[in-house]
């Protein structure tokens, strides 16, 4: 186990580094961009499943389903 004043000198000496700033900034900057990308793809799903399900709902039927609205009416259907 490391000694508790060589964690303690390391913290110091970090804490005096001059790119210490830089390297925080860049830190933050990352980690914006990674949330920033993943609300985005989180957004784009979540629009993509909205346009499914509204194209899913509309009422229509397709046109190669046995029974959609193109079929003969049911008054020439045959009676067997």
């Amino acid at each position: 186990m490391p000694d508790p004043v060589d964690y303690v000198a390391r913290l110091r000496a970090e804490r005096e580094d001059a790119g210490r700033e830089e390297t925080l900034r860049r830190d933050r900057s990352r980690r914006r961009l990674k949330r920033g990308l993943a609300g985005g793809a989180a957004a784009a799903v979540l629009f993509g499943f909205a346009v499914w399900l509204v194209n899913s709902t509309s009422g229509e039927r397709p046109a190669d389903e046995p029974f959609a609205a193109g079929t003969r009416p049911e008054r020439l259907w045959p009676d067997t």
